[in-house]
């Protein structure tokens, strides 16, 4: 009925030969005046999805954006008002604060009571919202860079205050919502409280960011769809683990077939020295890029920093082998959730953590290993070109804005240029042909260093000359280092699941079109490459 319904509006239009005309043909009323379910075929139930999903994506997009946004920090506070008060009134970080309250006795014993309410609250409310915040980013036609390497930026700066002029939207992953079945199951009440709290008086720090009436929106609060949606899981999960075995094969410089290869394997290694000695290449053991000494060293530092203090005892010693197991996985897993959730918002993955970046760097590696056995064509395809301002690095940008200042400057239309430029460059990765994408990633390599050069050479200028920038003078903001872009090719790692289309049966409901509407849509694209043909790491050091 949707479909009839859209085909006598003139809203549904088909190609001349296209099979699903003679399936319609065939459908019938049954006596009761409703569609017969028997002369209707896999085709156009999958046809009548996707239109209903289409209907639906639509629906949502009556929710304003901005009230969704409201209400997600009216929950932060409802939870966290009164320690963030504190916070500012103190002008202390969220470190202080969550540190204070986790050592507070009664604060930890409420918590322990009310952690899983707290984390019901968050879910229901992104299970209601969620769908609509992912509609309007999909739709939002801007340069849009998806966060990914923890489960929030880092509490010591503001991301949005760095690169909030270099990108038109900053997806931030709700951070509660990721960490609270990561972190309540294991971890001792006093350290979930600290982390919990730490995130939460963080993200409070973005609100007056996100809720600028700014078009389009400079920061915009969105679920990570790993812990709602199971489909999602097993995806991250299965990438995760293909990566986990190329990257293993290469640390331990023998082939492994199966992801329960590696963790047999690993099992077996007790000890440090043990981990050491089958160690091929330790350039791939990383921990923290800031970490030095030797791998048995590191083994034991993470043991001793990251496991021991953070979760409580499960009764079962971890030795080396699966502290590495632990380590590694996560690590994979996690810039597969980065990938998948650019992808699914038509953004560009960022990174403010080195580690982090590291390991999205090395993905793409595995990413193009894996595609040049179907195209031997690409050896020449770029990696990781860094694109270099006048030979170094650093790129000179302003930075470390106060928001009020931030959001003026961009109700002023500042580095508009500057930005579609950008997006330009991810679109033309992102189309091109792969047996063209060497020369495709030059010429953007190109484009955008010149562009980038120029902008440096600008910055430094106001910075010297204390030119006013749109009516600030923005010499006390000019940071070092602050964006690096990097041009990557990918392979063919396909991110759309199993086409749900053909299994879909009977009439959907509004949360199932929901949950199936990105695999209808993407049923018959073949998507040869990861999503993103640029990655922005964010980077935060001062001016010399």
């Amino acid at each position: 009925m949707i479909l009839k319904e859209e085909l006598e509006a003139g809203r549904l239009n088909f190609v001349p030969d296209l099979q699903v005309l003679n399936a319609l043909g065939e459908v019938r009323y049954a006596s009761d005046g409703k569609v017969d379910p028997e002369t209707v075929d896999a085709s156009v139930r999958a046809l009548a999805s996707g239109v209903a999903f289409l209907r639906q994506h639509e629906e949502l997009k009556r929710v304003p954006l901005l009230e969704v946004q409201r209400a997600y920090f009216d929950l932060l506070e409802l939870f966290f008002g009164r320690p963030f008060s504190e916070m500012k009134r103190h002008n202390v970080s969220p470190h202080a604060i969550a540190t204070g309250m986790a050592s507070t006795e009664s604060l930890v014993s409420a918590w322990a009571n009310e952690a899983e309410q707290f984390a019901s609250r968050i879910t229901e409310f992104w299970t209601s919202f969620g769908p609509v915040v992912y509609a309007h980013l999909q739709d939002m036609r801007c340069l849009k860079a998806v966060y990914g390497g923890d489960f929030f930026p880092s509490y010591t700066a503001n991301i949005a205050c760095s690169v909030g002029l270099y990108v038109d939207t900053i997806v931030l992953p709700d951070p509660l919502l990721r960490a609270a079945p990561a972190l309540f199951p294991f971890m001792k009440p006093e350290r979930s409280l600290y982390y919990i709290a730490k995130h939460a008086l963080n993200a409070l720090r973005y609100r007056d960011i996100a809720l600028a009436d700014v078009e389009p929106p400079i920061v915009v609060i969105a679920p990570n769809n790993f812990v709602l949606d199971p489909q999602e899981q097993a995806y991250v999960r299965a990438a995760g683990e293909a990566d986990l075995i190329e990257h293993c094969s290469r640390l331990f410089g023998r082939k492994f077939a199966s992801a329960q290869r590696v963790e047999s394997f690993l099992a077996r290694l007790k000890t440090v020295d043990a981990v050491q000695s089958s160690i091929a290449d330790p350039s791939r053991l990383l921990f923290d890029v800031e970490w030095a000494g030797t791998p048995a060293e590191q083994i034991q530092r993470f043991e001793a920093e990251v496991l021991a203090p953070n979760f409580a005892s499960s009764g079962t010693a971890v030795h080396p082998g699966k502290s590495l197991w632990l380590a590694l996985s996560g690590r994979m897993m996690q810039t597969s959730d980065v990938l998948l959730r650019s992808y699914g918002f038509g953004g560009t993955p960022i990174m403010d953590a080195p580690t982090s970046w590291q390991y999205l760097l090395w993905k793409y590696e595995y990413d193009r290993d894996r595609g040049q056995r179907l195209f031997p064509d690409m050896d020449q395809v770029l990696l990781t070109k860094a694109l270099q301002a006048e030979g170094d690095q650093d790129l000179g940008i302003i930075s470390g804005l106060p928001p009020d200042a931030l959001i003026d400057l961009r109700r002023q239309g500042a580095l508009t240029e500057l930005r579609e430029t950008i997006r330009a460059a991810i679109a033309e990765i992102n189309t091109a042909d792969p047996s063209a994408l060497a020369e495709v990633g030059e010429a953007v390599a190109t484009t955008l260093g010149e562009a980038l050069s120029r902008h440096k050479r600008e910055v430094a200028a106001m910075a010297a000359s204390k030119r006013r920038f749109f009516g600030l003078e923005v010499g006390p903001w000019v940071g070092v280092g602050a964006i690096s872009i990097a041009a990557a090719s990918a392979a063919n790692v396909p991110l759309s699941l199993l086409a749900a289309a053909g299994g879909l049966v009977g009439v959907p409901s509004a949360k199932d079109l929901w949950k199936h509407g990105k695999e209808i849509i993407a049923a018959d694209q073949e998507l040869k490459r990861s999503p993103a043909g640029i990655l922005f790491r964010h980077l935060e050091r001062k001016a010399p």
